[in-house]
C-alpha cells in the first residue's frame, strides 16, 4: 500500500500501521516516549531550565509575587482600619467632650473639656507654632529674646527701662480675637511665654534689692508705668430684665479674680453694678443668689398688673409703670448709700449714666467725683426711666440735715442708655482707662451682635446691611436736624444711632426670641438663675483673651500695693520708734475690703523682720488684704497705725 505524504508540521512523522483510524490509548501511550526523545522542547525559551526541574523558577516567582502582594494590602488594610477606627472613636471622643462642656456648671469644668478637646483635635500643633498671620510674631519674638537677655545680665536699671519703654497691652496685635477663636484654652505659646517674662521681670524688680534703685524710684517706675499701661473697665448696659445676664459675667470674673474696679452701667445694666459696688468681696457671693435680692422692680407684689390696669395707667399718666415701685425695691436692695460712701468701703469706682429729660441738657456720668453725695438708688431709678415705660425721676443728695433734691431746680432725668449707654469717652477721661469689655443685651442691639470671633459669612452680610441701614438713617435725621426739622423724638433717635455699643471686648449672651416677650416684667428665681447661666456661658471662652490682656495690669497693681505698703511702713514705724517707748504694740489699720482687681493677698509681704527690728516689741497685723490702685490717692488715706503701750507699769 502506497504512503500518503502529508504537510509537514516542523518534522516528519511517520503515519501509524494497523490501526488507521487510532485510539486515544494508543496515542497516550504515545506521548511519553514523544517527549523523552526530544529533550530540546523541556524548558523555557532561553532553554535555562534544567530537565530535573521544569517548574521551579516560575513557581518561585509567583509565591514571591503573591507574598509582596498580599503584604502590601494587609498593611493598607491595617492602616485604613486603623484611621477610621481613630476617626470614629475620635468623633465619639468629640462628642463627649462637647457634651461635657456643654453641661459644665463652672469654668473650671468648662475649661478642663475645652483643653482635652483642644488636645483630641491636634490644635497644640497650632499652640506651639509661633507663625500666623493674625499677629507680629517676629515682633514678639525679639523683644521676648531682648527681655531675657537683659534679665540674663541681672541689670535692673536696663529691665526697667525697655519695660517703660517698649510694654504694650496689644503689642504686636497680640490680643487679636481671632488668635483665641482656634481654641477654646489658650493661645500661642510665644504670646503666653512673652507675658510671663514680662511678669517675672515685674516681679524682680519689685522684691529685689539694688543699690542703685531705691525704694521710691522703684515706686516712681510703677505708677509711671501704670498710667501707661492703662486700666480696665467694665461696661453692663441697659436690656431691661435681660440685664440679669450681667449676674454671670459679674460672677464669672469675680471667681476668675478678673473684675475690674471701674464699673458703668445704664439703664438696667447699672441695677447689676450699683449691687456690686456697694458689696464687700464677701458679700458679693450672696447678690448672687436669688434669695437675698428683691426683684419687685415692675410691680409690688399683689398689685394688679393686668394689660387693662396698665393701659388705664399708661392713659392717665403717660407711663406704664410707677417708678415710686422701682425706687422702692432698689432701697431695699442697697440702703442709703452715696457714690462716695460706696467707694470708701468697696474701693470699686461706680458709674452711673444718666439722660435729660429735655434736649437743653447734657446727659450726665455720675460717680464719687462727680455726683458724692447722691444716693445711689435715686440714680438707678433715674437711669432705668424708660421713656413711656417709668415716669422721670430726680436726683437725691444726702445731707446732715436729710434727703434732699441734688438739683435745686427739679430738673428730672431719664434712661442712661438713650444718650450713653457705654460711656467709655468719658471714663477715659476721668480714671486713665483704655481697656474696656462690654457685655451687651440690648434689645435693640443683640440681634446685631455676634459672640465669635469669626462669625460666618450670613453673620457678616447681615450686620454689613444693618451698619448700611442705620448709617443711612442717621444721615437722613441729620439733615433734618440741619434743615431745621427737628424734635425731641428725632434727636433721641439720632442720639441711639449715633452710638457705640461694643468694646475691646464685647461679651454678648445667646439670648432666645422668646425672651425679649419677658423684658418689662418682674424677674423671678428661676429667670435670674437662666439669664445669670447665659451670662457666664458667654463670657467662659472670653476669659483666655481676658488673662492675657489683663495679666500684666493685675501684676502692676500688686507690685505698686507692695511697693506702698512698704513706703507707708518704713515712714510711719521709724515714727514710732522713736517717739513711743521699749513695749507697744503696732496695729495696722485698713478698708473693710478689697479691690478685686489686684486679687487678695497678705500682708505678711509688706512687714518684713518687723518683729526682729523692734526686739520685745509686738507687732501684731490686723489688715487682712487692702489692695490699694488709686493712684491719686496715697497709703495714709487708707490706713493709721495705733499704738498701745504693752507693759504701762514697766
Amino acid at each position: 500500500m502506497a504512503s500518503v505524504s502529508g504537510p509537514s508540521n516542523g518534522r516528519d512523522k511517520q503515519m501509524p500501521t494497523g490501526n488507521s483510524g487510532g485510539s486515544p490509548e494508543d496515542d497516550e501511550a504515545e506521548s511519553p516516549g514523544d517527549d523523552e526523545s526530544d529533550p530540546e522542547e523541556v524548558g523555557d525559551a532561553d532553554g535555562a531550565a534544567p530537565k530535573t526541574c521544569p517548574g521551579m523558577p516560575l513557581s518561585f516567582v509567583h509565591r514571591y509575587l503573591n507574598f509582596g502582594a498580599y503584604s502590601v494590602l494587609s498593611e493598607v488594610a491595617s492602616y485604613w482600619s486603623e484611621e477610621i477606627y481613630g476617626f470614629l472613636l475620635r468623633r465619639d471622643l468629640r462628642a463627649y467632650y462637647q457634651h461635657l462642656m456643654e453641661v459644665a456648671t463652672n469654668y473650671e469644668q468648662w475649661a478642663a473639656a475645652g483643653g482635652m478637646l483642644d488636645k483630641l483635635t491636634g490644635k497644640d500643633k497650632w499652640k506651639n507654632d509661633p507663625v500666623s498671620p493674625d499677629y507680629d510674631y517676629e515682633l514678639l519674638q525679639d523683644r521676648l529674646a531682648q527681655l531675657k537677655k537683659a534679665r540674663e545680665s541681672g541689670n535692673m536699671s536696663s529691665m526697667m527701662f525697655m519695660l517703660r519703654t517698649s510694654l504694650s497691652r496689644n503689642l504686636g496685635d497680640a490680643g487679636n480675637p481671632r488668635l483665641y477663636g482656634i481654641t477654646h484654652v489658650g493661645t500661642k505659646r510665644l504670646i503666653e511665654d512673652y507675658i510671663d517674662e514680662v511678669i517675672r521681670q515685674l516681679h524682680f524688680i519689685c522684691e529685689e534689692e539694688s543699690p542703685q534703685i531705691t525704694l521710691k524710684a522703684k515706686y516712681d517706675f510703677f505708677t509711671q508705668t501704670q498710667r501707661a499701661y492703662g486700666r480696665t473697665a467694665l461696661c453692663l448696659s441697659g436690656g431691661g430684665a435681660l440685664a440679669l445676664c450681667h449676674v454671670g459675667v459679674v460672677k464669672t470674673l469675680f471667681e476668675a479674680n478678673l473684675l475690674p474696679r471701674v464699673i458703668s452701667g445704664s439703664s438696667g445694666g447699672s441695677i447689676i453694678a450699683a449691687c456690686v459696688c456697694t458689696r464687700t468681696d464677701e458679700e458679693v457671693t450672696q447678690l448672687l443668689d436669688p434669695k437675698n435680692v428683691n426683684m419687685n422692680f415692675f410691680e409690688r407684689p399683689g398689685e394688679e398688673s393686668t394689660f387693662l390696669a396698665k393701659m388705664r395707667r399708661f392713659w392717665k399718666d403717660g407711663y406704664l409703670y410707677d417708678v415710686d415701685t422701682f425706687s422702692h425695691t432698689m432701697r431695699e436692695n442697697i440702703g442709703d448709700v452715696t457714690f462716695q460712701e460706696a467707694f470708701n468701703r468697696t474701693r470699686r469706682i461706680l458709674n452711673i449714666t444718666v439722660s435729660s429729660s429735655t434736649v437743653y441738657e447734657m446727659p450726665r456720668l455720675l460717680n464719687y467725683l462727680t455726683a458724692p453725695n447722691v444716693v445711689i438708688w435715686s440714680a438707678v431709678a433715674a437711669s432705668c426711666a424708660v421713656p413711656f415705660v417709668f415716669n422721670s425721676c430726680p436726683l437725691i443728695a444726702k445731707k446732715k440735715s436729710g434727703f434732699v433734691p441734688w438739683n435745686p431746680s427739679g430738673h428730672r432725668w431719664i434712661d442712661g442708655s438713650v444718650e450713653g449707654d457705654l460711656p467709655m469717652t468719658r471714663i477715659s477721661e476721668m480714671f486713665n482707662v483704655n481697656h474696656f469689655i462690654v457685655c451687651q443685651v440690648n434689645p435693640h442691639v443683640l440681634p446685631f451682635m455676634h459672640n465669635t470671633p469669626s462669625p460666618s459669612m450670613l453673620t457678616r452680610a447681615i450686620n454689613s446691611m444693618a451698619f448700611l441701614v442705620r448709617s443711612e438713617v442717621h444721615h437722613r435725621l441729620t439733615q433734618l436736624s440741619e434743615l431745621g426739622v427737628s424734635s425731641p423724638t428725632i434727636y433721641r433717635v439720632r442720639t441711639i444711632l449715633s452710638q457705640r455699643y461694643y468694646g475691646d471686648i464685647t461679651i454678648v449672651p445667646s439670648v432666645r426670641m422668646a425672651d425679649f416677650t419677658r423684658i418689662l416684667g418682674n424677674p423671678d428665681p428661676e429667670m435670674m438663675i437662666y439669664c445669670s447661666n447665659l451670662g457666664e456661658r458667654a463670657t467662659w471662652p472670653q476669659i483666655s483673651l481676658l488673662r492675657n490682656r489683663c495679666k500684666i495690669e493685675l501684676c502692676l497693681d500688686d507690685m505698686l500695693y507692695r511697693l506702698r505698703i512698704r513706703r507707708f511702713m518704713d515712714a510711719r514705724l521709724a515714727i514710732v520708734s522713736e517717739s513711743q517707748g521699749p513695749d507697744f504694740d503696732v496695729r495696722l489699720m485698713g478698708p473693710p475690703t478689697a479691690p478685686p482687681l489686684a486679687g487678695n493677698s497678705s500682708m505678711a509681704h509688706s512687714l518684713p523682720n518687723v518683729v526682729e527690728e523692734f526686739g520685745k516689741r509686738s507687732v501684731r497685723e490686723t489688715l487682712s488684704s487692702p489692695m490699694i490702685n488709686d493712684m491719686e490717692s496715697e497709703p495714709e488715706d487708707y490706713f493709721s497705725i495705733k499704738c498701745t503701750d504693752v507693759n504701762p507699769t514697766g
